[in-house]
């Protein structure tokens, strides 16, 4: 992600004329954006992993949760952001996946990402496991928000 520049003078004794620096940046694909409620390891971390390009894999991986727990990961197209359970759900319950972390807490969903998604879109992703020591019954996990370019 850097681009160098150098223009040379055989002629001088300097022997560069100019010298220039790039760094190219991009955005991130997906950004945290906070709420977890903490469970029996802490509160439970979500990652997101992949470009969000059309048909390009995709995966989200849950950590720090209940082993051994059900689990629901919710997956919304505007932000909710309403209480729930002692704690915030951010995504706005349009998917729900019934799942189980394992014996170290951990669960993953994973696939391609659906072509015709426009470019700016934002999905909200966040993990809420049943977890007897959440506030009421539950932990969830950060809140993601995945954005294509």
């Amino acid at each position: 992600n850097h681009l160098f520049l150098y223009g040379a003078d055989t002629d001088s004794a300097a022997g560069i004329l100019f010298s220039a620096s790039i760094t190219l940046t991009t955005l991130p694909t997906f950004t945290t954006l906070g709420d977890g409620l903490s469970g029996s390891d802490g509160v439970p971390d979500l990652a997101g992993d992949g470009s969000l390009q059309p048909d390009s894999p995709v995966s989200l991986a849950l950590s720090q949760a209940k082993p051994f727990s059900p689990s629901w990961l919710v997956i919304g197209i505007s932000v909710l952001s309403s209480p729930f359970k002692g704690g915030v759900m951010v995504p706005s319950p349009d998917l729900l996946f019934a799942l189980t972390t394992d014996f170290f807490g951990a669960s993953t969903f994973g696939g391609l990402w659906p072509a015709g998604v426009p470019s700016g879109f934002t999905t909200y992703f966040q993990w809420w496991i049943q977890d007897p020591a959440g506030p009421k019954g539950f932990a969830a996990s950060n809140a993601l928000a995945g954005t294509t370019p």
